[in-house]
C-alpha cells in the first residue's frame, strides 16, 4: 500500500458529506446516497502529489463524490451532483499518523452548500458523524442545520441532511 493509500483511507470518512437537494425547503430532512468518484492528495498549492509522495503539514486530500437522492437502496439513477471535500493535513507524526481538518462543499446549479470542520484522525476516521452546515450561495443562500453522514463502505456514503429554519 503506497503512502498516499494509507492517509486517504484514514481521511476518506469525511469524505465528503453531501448536500441536499436545491429545491429543498427549512425543516426537511432528505436522504442521499453518495460514491466515490476520485480521491488525490495535493499540495498547498493544489498540484496532485503522485502516490509515493512525503505527506506534509499543509497538504490536501481532495475527494469527489457523485450525489444521489435516496437511501443506498433506494436512490435515484441519476446524479444530482458532485461533493468535493478539502481535508488540509493539521499535524503530521508519520506517513499514517495524524490530523486532518475537513469541509465539504456541494455545487449544483450555480448554488453551493459547505459543510464542516471536522478533525480527525488520518489513520482511523469515524464511521458515523456529524457536520455543521456553515454557508451556502444561490437557492442555499442562508441554509442552516446538519448533514449527517455514515460510511457504508470504502467508497460509499448514506447521509441524512436536516435543513432548520
Amino acid at each position: 500500500m503506497t503512502n498516499r493509500r494509507i492517509l486517504i483511507s484514514g481521511a476518506a470518512a469525511l469524505a465528503l458529506a453531501a448536500p441536499v437537494a436545491a429545491s429543498a425547503a427549512s425543516g426537511q430532512t432528505i436522504d442521499l446516497y453518495g460514491v466515490r468518484v476520485s480521491q488525490v492528495l495535493e499540495n498547498t498549492h493544489g498540484k496532485t502529489l503522485p502516490s509515493n509522495a512525503k505527506i506534509a503539514v499543509g497538504d490536501y486530500v481532495v475527494g469527489t463524490r457523485n450525489v444521489y437522492e435516496g437511501t443506498p437502496s433506494d436512490h435515484s439513477s441519476t446524479s444530482d451532483g458532485t461533493v468535493t471535500s478539502r481535508c488540509r493535513l493539521t499535524k503530521v507524526v508519520t506517513q499514517t499518523e495524524g490530523t486532518a481538518s475537513c469541509t465539504a462543499t456541494w455545487s449544483r446549479d450555480g448554488s453551493t452548500l459547505t459543510a464542516g470542520t471536522l478533525t480527525e484522525s488520518i489513520q482511523s476516521a469515524p464511521k458515523h458523524f456529524k457536520l455543521k452546515i456553515i454557508s451556502g450561495t444561490g437557492s442555499f443562500a442562508g441554509a442552516h442545520g446538519t448533514w449527517t453522514i455514515t460510511k457504508l463502505s470504502k467508497k460509499d456514503n448514506e447521509i441524512v441532511v436536516h435543513l432548520s429554519a
